[in-house]
């Protein structure tokens, strides 16, 4: 058995993901165009990442909203930017799945987080090796 040397183990990948952020991995800074209405106002997104399609619904005490975005990284350092800008913000990490071939270029995760009223779930998916489709459904339960 041959392992990439650009692909060494999921664990010990996210391992070094989580330590600290890498620089280049930051939130957006938002430009008029590209941020505000048509992104999640209290979720954290990925600085250069492209939004493909954004769509709210729902009522105003329980809205919904999904979003799908494409960044320029590996999956592992979209996964760790996410878990450590929402652990920092407090939410919880519930439930955590990963399926695929992370050798062979099949690699998908998904993670459900929750915060009081507010849920989120995102689904990641390495496009390429070097690019991962970002997938967001957040809701809020009524009061």
């Amino acid at each position: 058995m041959t392992v990439s040397a650009n692909r060494v183990g999921v664990l010990s990948a996210l391992a070094a993901a989580l330590k600290g952020i890498n620089p280049d991995v930051a939130p957006a800074e938002g430009s008029p165009a590209d941020q505000g209405a048509r992104d999640p106002a209290d979720f954290p997104r990925i600085s250069r990442s492209v939004r493909k399609s954004y769509s709210a619904y729902g009522s105003a005490k329980a809205p919904e909203e999904t979003a799908v975005y494409r960044a320029k990284l590996p999956i592992i350092q979209a996964e760790g930017f996410f878990v450590n800008r929402l652990r920092d913000a407090d939410w919880e990490q519930n439930i955590r799945r990963e399926s695929g071939d992370p050798l062979g270029g099949s690699h998908e995760i998904g993670i459900n987080w929750k915060l009081s009223r507010r849920s989120a779930r995102i689904s990641l998916k390495e496009i390429e090796p070097e690019i991962t489709e970002i997938s967001l459904y957040l809701s809020t339960t009524a009061p």
